[in-house]
């Protein structure tokens, strides 16, 4: 018995309408999903809330951190670098 080689195609595998049968369920996706929202609005409108606070917790926490972090180093440079400080002691300055 003798094998034949496998056949080779020439250019990309592509199903007949692959392009335009996504387009078409993606447009029907958008479709469905807009519907949804106009079906359910109070539960739209609390998630589009919720959304909006937690991204202004967020920022909100980033500028607390932000304000903190340049208040510390602000402290730090203040007290200059002829400063020590261990735990459990007051600061105070070495004396030369």
């Amino acid at each position: 018995m003798s094998e034949r080689p496998l056949e080779r195609r020439s250019g990309p595998r592509t199903t007949p309408g692959g392009w335009s049968r996504a387009v078409t369920g993606s447009i029907e996706g958008l479709r469905m999903a807009f519907e949804s929202l106009g079906a359910n609005r109070i539960r739209a409108g609390l998630t589009v809330l919720g959304v909006a606070i937690g991204v202004g917790c967020v920022v909100a926490m980033a500028a607390l951190i932000t304000g903190v972090r340049s208040s510390v180093q602000e402290g730090i440079e203040a007290a200059g670098p002829r400063t020590s400080s261990s735990p459990g002691s007051t600061s105070r300055a070495f004396s030369s």
